[in-house]
Parts: structure tokens; C-alpha cells; sequence
């Protein structure tokens, strides 16, 4: 399913004929596949939008699936147009993707700073070299490993912050750790306890 937000997002793109949309991604596919991205990221038929918008099209699991529902809906036919619609399918995946991790983010950080907690930049190692030494509760990007493969989740832990000189950035030691760590890589939000 697909958020409201979301919704408005594809509701606002600019909009074009379904051949036109479909040919043009064609075109920019053959150049890079990126630029066909961005192009199908930039505008949208109404008759893509409806289907987005009101049928049961997030239902669908694989984009093989997806693909091929849009394919029927639009009475396609040509083979540029099924792969432009492959091509299509696999964007708006990514990007709805990328925007509900966007979304979430934000929320994270307005309850995070609502709890007392400082945004860190990373890249701003002045304010890192500040941090050194600081007991504090954080709030990281974890990786983790499971039966899936591995990915990435925020974790709130205590312990202390230790300014590492020759990676020039930050690392989090719990507590009765003075060698095992975590270095910290992305943002981070923190709270200095007493």
C-alpha cells in the first residue's frame, strides 16, 4: 500500500500521453538507464497515475507481476513499451521505497529532537573532536544480519562517544568497553547523560 503523502506526490507530476511517456523512456533507456529513471520520476500519465492511484496494483508482490498488470491495463503491445513499462515498474518501486525511508527518517528526527536529542552531521569534524570523551544515549544506524541477508536499523544505546583520529569520525563504546566499538558513518542523534 502506498501512504497518502505518496499519493499526493504522484498525484502533483506533470502529465503526458501514455506513448509519448512510454517512447521517450525508451529513448533514454537505450542511452543510460538512469536517465530513464529520472525521466519517469519527472512526469506521468493520467492513465498510469489512476492505475497507481486506485487499483490493487501495490498488492503485487514481484515486479514481474506488476509489470505485466500494466502491460494488460494499457493494452500495450510493442516490445519497447513493455520494456519501457519494466523499466517504469522497477522505479516507482525504488522511489516509493526511498520516499517512506525519507518519511520515516523525518519522523525519527522530530520525535528524536522532541526527546531532547542533538542532530550530529558527520562530516563536521570539529563538533565530532568536541564529542570525544561524552557519555551519552545515541541513536545509530546498526547493522545487522539476518536470515534474509543484512541490513540496516536504527538503535537507541548508552555508553560513550571516543573521537577516533585516523577514520576522523566518531565511535560508540558501551559501557565496560574501552576496545570493541562502533564506528559511526551516517548522522547520528544523541543526549548527554550525567
Amino acid at each position: 500500500m502506498i501512504t497518502e503523502t505518496y499519493k499526493n506526490r504522484i498525484k502533483n507530476l506533470k502529465d503526458i500521453s501514455v506513448l509519448e511517456y512510454l517512447h521517450e523512456g525508451f529513448r533514454f533507456y537505450e542511452d543510460s538507464i538512469l536517465k530513464a529513471m529520472d525521466y519517469y520520476k519527472s512526469c506521468m500519465p493520467e492513465e498510469l497515475k489512476e492505475i497507481l492511484l486506485t487499483s490493487e496494483y501495490w498488492e503485487l508482490f514481484y515486479n514481474r507481476n506488476m509489470g505485466e498488470y500494466l502491460i494488460k491495463e494499457l493494452e500495450l503491445t510493442h516490445e519497447h513499451e513493455k520494456k519501457a513499462i519494466e523499466t517504469f515498474v522497477y522505479t516507482y518501486n525504488c522511489d516509493k521505497r526511498e520516499f517512506k525511508e525519507s518519511e520515516d527518517e523525518q519522523k525519527l528526527k522530530k520525535e528524536c529532537l522532541k526527546n531532547g536529542y542533538k542532530e550530529q552531521d558527520i562530516k563536521n569534524i570539529e563538533e565530532l573532536k568536541l564529542l570525544d570523551g561524552l557519555k551519552v544515549s545515541c541513536i545509530f544506524d546498526k547493522n545487522k544480519i539476518g536470515l534474509m541477508g543484512s541490513f540496516t536499523e536504527k538503535e537507541t544505546k548508552k555508553g560513550k562517544l571516543v573521537f577516533v583520529e585516523s577514520s576522523k569520525t566518531v565511535a560508540f563504546m558501551p559501557p565496560r568497553h574501552t576496545k570493541t566499538g562502533q564506528l559511526l558513518i551516517n548522522n547520528f542523534y544523541y543526549k548527554e547523560l550525567n
